[in-house]
């Protein structure tokens, strides 16, 4: 089939009316991986027919503005168009999906935040925004912290609808709110030590958080420079790593280069 015609049309775009088309068709969603680990998501699905204006909402969604622009370096797999066929008809269809925290908590939520929900997918948004907020403060790593993660995702979506036929899996939401409240006024989880490592108070060890992405950032929020490591930070700015390790342990520790006052930040990872 030719797109030639369509992707010719010019879509008005407008942020209430995205609302409007997630609360329709979009979904937020959390999937349980190895242990302790919740990965959250959001997508968008439509027929391959309307893959013109899928581009057009992705397109939307990846210029949206950042809270904080030193947070975030916005590139084009923050939001993923995929084209797939659908396992029970065969018909093929286009996803729009995220799966970078950095980018919700910078630029996604921001967004939904600042606009007045009318459908129930609002209460899916709030459940999927709680889960990452206790993943935050480490309570995934926590016995309770993860029973009460399962709990939520057991309720949202369809689960949620008053159709949902395994009514015996619909669980006290009042208690359990009385719950996850306890758990995000709870000290976090997680401590920073001043080697830069987090610290799982909990398990009493150390998360491994593999290579770290280190950013050079200026004082008006430009991201002067991207490191794989605290390695080739160091020898870039022409300081060692432990050296790196400790500013980034400091948070925002200015200092001058090039005649800048910069400073270094870790590009958030999956807790």
């Amino acid at each position: 089939m030719s797109f030639t015609l369509i992707l010719t049309k010019n879509f008005k775009i407008t942020p209430y009316w995205v609302l409007g088309f997630v609360e329709a068709e979009g979904s937020f969603f959390i999937s349980k991986g190895r242990e302790f680990q919740f990965k959250l998501g959001f997508n968008l699905t439509q027929s391959v027919v309307d893959l013109a204006l899928m581009v057009e909402i992705r397109n939307f969604l990846l210029n949206l503005p950042a809270k904080n622009k030193a947070n975030h370096n916005l590139e084009q797999k923050v939001v993923n168009l995929n084209i797939s066929q659908s396992k029970l008809d065969r018909k093929e269809t286009v996803l729009i999906s995220s799966y970078n925290t950095a980018y919700f908590k910078n630029v996604l939520i921001p967004f939904f935040d600042s606009m007045i929900w009318q459908s129930k997918k609002e209460l899916d948004y709030k459940d999927w925004k709680t889960v990452l907020k206790l993943k935050e403060l480490g309570q995934n790593y926590s016995k309770l912290g993860c029973e009460i993660i399962e709990l939520i995702a057991s309720q949202m979506n369809i689960k949620r609808l008053s159709t949902n036929p395994d009514r015996n899996s619909i669980v006290n939401r009042e208690v359990l709110r009385e719950k996850i409240d306890k758990l995000l006024s709870s000290p976090s989880n997680l401590e920073r030590k001043e080697d830069g490592r987090l610290f799982i108070i909990s398990q009493n060890r150390y998360l491994n958080e593999g290579a770290k992405t280190v950013q050079l950032v200026d004082n008006e929020g430009n991201i002067l420079n991207t490191f794989n490591s605290r390695a080739d930070c160091g020898k870039f700015i022409g300081v060692s790593s432990t050296t790196v390790a400790n500013w980034l342990a400091k948070g925002n520790h200015q200092f001058m280069y090039k005649g800048k006052l910069v400073y270094l930040q870790i590009v958030p990872s999956e807790l």
